[in-house]
């Protein structure tokens, strides 16, 4: 099997060296995009997100962004927020979906939220977007 070395980083992570990235092997690397505030029905877009498109396009290292599912806002509100940036962020990768927030309603609700996020990102793009989770959260699910 064929492996690829590839990193995550959001604005938690600071301003990333994507050279020194690239220089250590990172041969992709997806970044935080979008999320919505937890108490208010407002979108963000990550203070890094610039920052890693420029730096992985100009390394040339293949890249995708992806939006943190809130739980507790409308999905749809969700995932246009984030496809009006997605466009303004050009990578090489479909959209991506982080799917790991534990604070849910229920794990049928953020099931639900999660499917329409995908289908109706999927309609739009004519892309099947990419879910990133994590094995421990998949496993509480």
């Amino acid at each position: 099997m064929t492996r690829a070395l590839g990193i995550d980083t959001s604005h938690w992570d600071g301003k990333v060296d994507w050279a020194k990235a690239k220089s250590a092997g990172a041969s992709f690397g997806i970044f935080k995009l979008t999320d919505f505030y937890k108490n208010v029905q407002t979108g963000f877009v990550d203070s890094q997100a610039a920052n890693s498109c420029r730096g992985t396009k100009e390394n040339g290292i293949v890249s995708g962004a992806w939006c943190w599912l809130q739980p507790k806002h409308d999905p749809k509100v969700q995932a246009n927020f984030y496809l009006d940036t997605w466009y303004k962020y050009p990578t090489n990768m479909p959209p991506i979906l982080d799917f790991e927030d534990r604070n849910v309603v229920s794990w049928n609700d953020m099931l639900w939220r999660a499917c329409t996020w995908l289908e109706y990102v999927e309609e739009q793009t004519k892309k099947t977007p990419i879910v990133y989770t994590s094995l421990g959260y998949v496993n509480e699910f």
